[in-house]
């Protein structure tokens, strides 16, 4: 294959083919999790948004949290996500694959839905409550300008720290409904790998 005709020439000198996808959305349901052959993993849900701002519809992906920063970051902020904080991120995630399901309890029970599994690979950027808290460093910056995520927090890091354009207006609710997502259901149900 020839390695301009691929978004990345790494994914061609790796041997795989990759479907890359990138949106907004709310880390949900930070999990650590273990594999059947027993190896540990970190999972989380992602409540993706599409559309209007002023409306937007759901999309829901169930993720294993790949490489060593984008786990360093989930787990991080996971604290937030179990208090009940709105955690909106910028993220791009791959190896996009349908999983049905049935609702097991709510409003919905017994009717067939879908979640689409995925690996989240990468963060871009993370709100909390609609103040940015972390910015992934651009590929002109070095490794020793970039501070910890919860350092950058606390201390600063000189970006600036107001609401993007981009972040939903959480304080009219919407980034709360949206970050419940789906009814949870038992290990063998929808969000569960």
């Amino acid at each position: 294959m020839n390695k301009a005709t691929s978004k990345s020439g790494q994914d061609d000198e790796q041997g795989y083919f990759n479907i890359r996808v990138e949106a907004f959305g709310y880390l949900n349901e930070v999990r650590e999790c273990e594999s059947k052959e027993g190896d540990p993993f970190l999972a989380c849900n992602l409540t993706a948004l599409v559309g209007k701002r002023s409306e937007p519809a759901k999309r829901y992906l169930d993720c294993i949290v790949v490489g060593e920063k984008t786990q360093e970051l989930v787990r991080s902020y996971a604290e937030d996500v179990e208090a009940g904080k709105t955690v909106f991120i910028h993220f791009i995630a791959n190896d996009i694959n349908p999983k049905p399901y049935t609702h097991k309890a709510g409003e919905n029970k017994g009717k067939p839905d879908a979640s689409m599994r995925s690996r989240l690979f990468h963060i871009v950027k993370i709100w909390i409550d609609g103040e940015e808290v972390y910015t992934a460093p651009s590929k002109e910056e070095s490794a020793e300008e970039v501070s910890e995520p919860r350092q950058s927090a606390k201390t600063g890091n000189g970006r600036d720290k107001a609401t993007p354009a981009s972040t939903p207006d959480t304080k009219r609710g919407i980034g709360r409904r949206a970050s419940r997502g789906p009814e949870k259901q038992s290990a063998g149900g929808y969000g569960r790998f």
